[in-house]
């Protein structure tokens, strides 16, 4: 498992002097509320500075896997410290899930802190056919998730959870 803490502390080492070489890889078709929110919290994570990689997506909207590991691997080879994949599980607009399995391969064979934006699609995992779509979601280190989307509650709620809490610390 990653620790977060670890990669925290890499990136902030390199934050003031080096910020460009940070970087954190994104589905290039992710809506503009998550690009926003992922900037607010990198910011406030200290690494408001790194790089936002978009990844290049398939037909039907999802990240291609293969393109992430060839972006990490230059990135790695090009000096760079690739430290963070958001995938998304179930995007709002079209419903795209990204390959969870293979993204998850990627990020724990390279030693990347794996986030799953499940803000609309995670909810779907209660039922069986959401399960087995968002299969490889629980292999994530963090997930957001916003209940009053996918459940249909009267009022706005959202979560973030996080595999190991310590990592944070």
């Amino acid at each position: 498992m990653n620790d977060f803490n670890r990669k925290v502390e890499q990136a902030t080492e390199h934050l003031e002097k080096e910020a460009a070489e940070l970087i954190a890889y994104l589905n290039n078709e992710v809506v503009p509320a998550v690009r926003q929110h992922s900037t607010k919290a990198l910011r406030i994570a200290g690494l408001g500075g790194c790089v936002r990689r978009q990844i290049p997506v398939d037909r039907a909207y999802r990240m291609d896997a293969t393109s992430l590991e060839q972006a990490i691997h230059k990135d790695k080879d090009s000096g760079l410290l690739p430290w963070l994949v958001v995938a998304t599980a179930g995007s709002t607009d079209t419903g795209a899930i990204d390959p969870l399995n293979d993204i998850a391969a990627i990020a724990r064979d390279t030693g990347l802190w794996l986030h799953v934006d499940g803000a609309y699609g995670a909810m779907f995992a209660l039922c069986e056919p959401g399960r087995k779509a968002l299969s490889g979601m629980e292999h994530s280190d963090s997930l957001t998730l916003d209940p009053h989307k996918g459940l249909f509650m009267p009022c706005g709620s959202g979560a973030v959870l996080v595999r190991n809490g310590r990592h944070l610390l």
